[in-house]
């Protein structure tokens, strides 16, 4: 069996992180476009669209609000995991490697737990989003449109750039275990 490589040089990750990020972040805007046209056409909710009322809405508001926190937490905890995993010997030769060239040392290493911790953050994002927007299509609570109006912002805002990557790595490599 052959091994499955990802990306080979650096402006392929990014461009791969990028394109992930960008379909988790157009899913929810999307959906939310639906959810707001269906909402619009039925117009049957009564009572004060702020009011925190109904079953649904608090538990999907409270659900956004622990999962923006769980977003930094959780992709932290497994990125220390992950660096403490790491092979002693790749990252004691110190050097840069192919396709790699000016991301600095183990990027080739680091650059798939920064993947993997990125759509984690962003899929704990995604799913309060999709939370916040059914509850609203049901309920008609604008208090959990603008939840998730918010979580879209957060996604849109942790946008993968090549100086926001560079930064992570450059952290990543402090955090390595010393040979």
């Amino acid at each position: 069996m052959s091994k499955r490589e990802g990306p080979t040089t650096a402006p392929q990750a990014l461009m791969t992180i990028g394109i992930i990020t960008f379909a988790l972040v157009t899913g929810v805007a999307m959906f939310a476009v639906i959810v707001i046209a269906v909402v619009r056409s039925k117009q049957v909710f009564e009572g004060d669209p702020w009011a925190l009322e109904g079953t649904l809405t608090p538990i999907a508001l409270l659900f956004a609000a622990s999962m923006i926190p769980m977003s930094l937490l959780i992709p932290n905890l497994i990125a220390k995991q992950q660096f403490q995993g790491m092979k002693g010997a790749t990252l004691a030769a110190g050097g840069e490697s192919a396709g790699f060239e000016g991301w600095g040392r183990a990027a080739a290493e680091l650059l798939p737990i920064f993947t993997t911790t990125h759509i984690i953050r962003m899929a704990l994002l995604e799913g309060a989003a999709f939370f916040c927007l059914i509850a609203f299509m049901i309920e008609g609570k604008a208090l959990a449109l603008l939840a998730a109006a918010i979580l879209l912002i957060l996604m849109i805002a942790a946008y993968p750039t090549q100086s926001r990557v560079r930064n992570w790595l450059e952290e990543a490599r402090n955090q390595l275990p010393t040979f």
